[in-house]
């Protein structure tokens, strides 16, 4: 998960866990784009092809980290495009521990589009470009004040970086002194739990709860 390494996803898990957004109860998020073939591998579902795979599963990732905890229960709508069998457009609901929820929708047919929400109980934290950012100064925008005469806009400047080269020099550097990954094979087994339960979910039509990592 490149965007975990780009200085404006550790700016927000920090602004999470310093309590800066009160009592976050709330994460919602977006990833969309459009194949340009109708060959393209994403449509394959004997090689993995589908949008949750692919980025539906940045959405599910961001909502882990910044609830510092696994779903409970998930509920996933599907939409299987004409000419393939592989999830195309999905939107899901993830419920996490103390009535906390997450939503989010992907497409592989529209425009080229993401961002996510944070909502806590002081302000929401929205990020317009979180996952593919490039290489450019990218901004956060932090809204505190409930009522419409009353919100305040902050906009946080992050110096652009290539997140990729972060994320091999991180590992790199672990590599060489022996310490743990930032992310390892626990996460992204939860993470693929997650995806695979909002799968079955769409298949089926039922909320799939989600087991307790080694259950």
């Amino acid at each position: 998960m490149m965007y975990r390494f780009h200085p404006q996803t550790e700016l927000m898990l920090d602004m999470v866990r310093s309590g800066g957004l009160g009592d976050v109860h709330l994460v919602t998020a977006s990833f969309t784009y459009g194949l340009g073939r109708q060959d393209d591998i994403r449509l394959r579902s004997a090689l993995g092809g589908g949008v949750m795979y692919d980025v539906g599963s940045y959405c599910v990732h961001v909502a882990r980290k910044a609830f510092g905890a696994e779903p409970e229960a998930v509920f996933g709508w599907a939409r299987v495009g004409p000419g393939s069998d592989v999830d195309e457009v999905f939107a899901g609901t993830m419920r996490f521990p103390n009535d906390r929820m997450a939503t989010f929708v992907c497409s592989l047919r529209g425009p080229r589009a993401q961002s996510y929400t944070v909502t806590g109980t002081d302000a929401s934290l929205t990020a317009p470009l979180p996952f593919a950012p490039g290489t450019e100064d990218r901004v956060l925008i932090v809204k505190r004040g409930w009522r419409r005469e009353d919100v305040r806009e902050e906009r946080l400047v992050v110096n652009g970086t290539d997140q990729y080269q972060v994320m091999i020099e991180d590992f790199n550097r672990r590599a060489r002194t022996d310490t743990p990954p930032e992310t390892d094979l626990t996460d992204t087994r939860a993470n693929l739990t997650a995806v695979c339960g909002l799968l079955e979910s769409a298949k089926t039509g039922c909320m799939v709860p989600i087991p307790a990592q080694g259950e």
